[in-house]
Formats: structure tokens, C-alpha cells, sequence
């Protein structure tokens, strides 16, 4: 006879999703501790962690729970090729592009597969029929990209600014944006 209900593997993983999705951390760390799931293992069959499927959700209070308290990588890679800033540009949430961005994520770097950058991305899904309903959205994220880069006299994108942080006690303090130059002075100097 077949058991009704239970904890099977996606059981188990759709209830640490629906927790996300709802912002409730007490919800989650009481199912990570009994589902002895630790915040790197994955939520799905695409290899999301829960910060990856924060930052596709828009779920900023999630995402600073995960980056505080468990130190996850803010560019780790998921088994598709996407990191979190890729997932949160395909989720349209323009705040988790500026979280990410705010706490040193590289809004330049590559999908692993594809070898796409979030701008391209946002190109590429403005073009898309599929994203019609979120065109304002998508072009307030492309906007923002291009506010942090210019195009080089050799056509690639680079940094406008970069954020300046010091470490104390395993706590990242951020001291603010600044233009590229000035901020590996500070980073010298620090």
C-alpha cells in the first residue's frame, strides 16, 4: 500500500520554495532544521539555492537573510549556467538587481553556458512576445545596467563605479559608490 502524503524529495523542496515565497524565516529555518537541508543544497532540478530562487522571486528580505546569515557566494553559478543576478533579471525585479548590485555582485559577469550578460539578457527578453506585459519593468532593469557601465573604445562594457567595503568581524560595511579610480585607491589603502 502506497503512503499518503510524507516528505518525498520534492515534497521536501517545494515547502522550502513556498516559505521563500512567502518571506517567512522562521517558516524556512524550521524546515531546513528538520529537513536537514543546508542553504547550498538545491530547491530544484535546475540547481537554484534558496538565494538563487530569492533573487528570481524579488524576495529582498529573503535575499538578506540568506547573504547574512549563511554567507552565501552572491555569484555562485546554478546547474543552468545563471547566476543570481541573471535570475534576478529574468524574474523582473528591478530591486534585486540594485540589492545585488549594492552588496558587490558583478552586474557584467557571464552566463556560463550562453556567455550572456544581464544587459544582453534584457535585450534579448524585450524582444521576446512573451515579455510584452513586463516591457516597462524590463526596460527600467536595462536602464539601470546602463547607468553602471559605458561601452569602451573597443566595444566592451566596463564598470562606472564600484562599491567599496571593509570586513569587520565577518561583516561586510559598506562605505559607499564611487568611481572606479577612486575606489582601488580606497581599496589600497584599506
Amino acid at each position: 500500500m502506497k503512503k499518503q502524503g510524507g516528505f518525498g524529495k520534492f515534497a521536501k523542496k517545494f515547502r522550502i520554495m513556498a516559505a521563500i515565497e512567502k518571506e517567512d524565516i522562521l517558516l524556512l529555518t524550521r524546515l531546513m532544521t528538520i529537513l536537514h537541508h543546508t542553504p547550498e543544497m538545491p530547491v530544484d532540478k535546475l540547481g537554484n539555492n534558496m538565494f538563487h530562487m530569492a533573487c528570481y522571486m524579488g524576495k529582498i528580505k529573503m535575499m538578506k537573510f540568506a547573504f547574512e546569515n549563511y554567507h552565501l557566494d552572491i555569484e555562485q553559478y546554478n546547474a543552468d549556467g545563471l547566476a543570481p543576478i541573471h535570475l534576478a533579471v529574468k524574474g523582473v525585479s528591478i530591486e534585486a538587481v540594485k540589492w545585488l548590485w549594492e552588496h558587490g555582485a558583478d552586474c557584467h559577469i557571464v552566463t556560463q553556458v550562453w556567455e550572456k550578460s544581464p544587459i544582453k539578457l534584457c535585450q534579448e527578453m524585450l524582444k521576446d512576445p512573451e515579455h510584452t506585459k513586463n516591457y516597462g519593468k524590463i526596460r527600467k532593469i536595462l536602464d539601470y545596467l546602463r547607468e553602471l557601465y559605458f561601452i569602451d573604445k573597443r566595444g566592451y562594457e566596463r564598470r562606472k563605479f564600484i562599491w567599496a567595503y571593509q570586513k569587520f568581524k565577518d561583516k561586510n560595511k559598506w562605505i559607499g559608490k564611487f568611481p572606479l579610480g577612486m575606489a582601488r585607491e580606497i581599496a589600497e589603502f584599506l
